[in-house]
């Protein structure tokens, strides 16, 4: 069983390869509900931080509804990507059930502090980072830490139909804590013709109106194969 969101470009991929090797895969989708799906409740959450309780509830509710979930499905693992709105409490109530427990994190060390808190409550904990695994085992005494890398699904052309619609397309997350220098980065190539894909945050900046919306699992790979230059991550280096 895997816990991810669903408009994740990493869920997919990994359900594939559950269901390659030969097993039976559901999926539990995390992030979901109306405090993500609905754009207008979003920023009316950011403008009146007071009514962030609908955060609150909305992810204990996904958490309630999980363990249930897991209780009926009685799966022998629960394969979690990213998945940081399940805090290490449920992750104990899942393991008790006696079903074995490991998470992807796939973000990197500007994302220790949430790390450091998930990453024990799993049987497995897998990240990308050597920095960060090292980290773990060294700084925390962790040995349920391990590297894994990034990896492309074997298929048949993803850009057999490639053409030129979007000059320089770029997907990523607005946020300024964790991603101080994209906005900047962006902003100095935008009269190239840029289009952006990614978090609500973007309609708020100089840059709203290169703003396409969030991208959604496999749609990725029409906006990849329809553009003639795609943008890096664009993180650069914290000041």
């Amino acid at each position: 069983m895997i816990m991810g969101s669903a408009d994740s470009f990493f869920t997919r991929p990994f359900e594939r390869a559950f269901q390659a090797l030969g097993f039976e895969c559901a999926l539990f989708p995390v992030r979901h509900g109306m405090v993500y799906s609905n754009k207008q409740l979003r920023r009316l959450i950011r403008v009146f931080p007071h009514l962030r309780f609908i955060k609150s509830w909305s992810v204990n509710r996904e958490n309630r509804h999980l363990i249930k979930y897991v209780a009926e499905y009685k799966p022998w693992l629960v394969f979690g990507i990213k998945a940081e709105t399940i805090p290490p409490e449920t992750i104990e109530k899942i393991k008790k059930m006696g079903v074995i427990t490991a998470l992807f994190f796939n973000d990197l060390i500007d994302h220790w502090e949430l790390i450091k808190k998930l990453a024990p409550a799993y049987d497995y904990f897998f990240n990308q980072d050597h920095l960060i695994v090292s980290k773990l085992r060294d700084e925390l005494g962790l040995r349920n830490v391990y590297y894994m890398a990034h990896a492309t699904e074997p298929t048949d052309d993803p850009f057999k139909s490639r053409n030129n619609k979007y000059p320089i397309a770029f997907i990523g997350t607005h946020d300024i804590k964790f991603y101080p220098n994209r906005e900047k980065y962006l902003l100095a190539i935008n009269d190239l013709d840029l289009h952006i894909w990614g978090t609500d945050g973007w309609a708020n900046t100089p840059l709203k109106n290169c703003f396409h919306g969030r991208s959604v699992g496999d749609q990725r790979f029409d906006i990849y194969g329809s553009s003639k230059i795609i943008m890096g991550s664009c993180n650069g280096i914290r000041s």
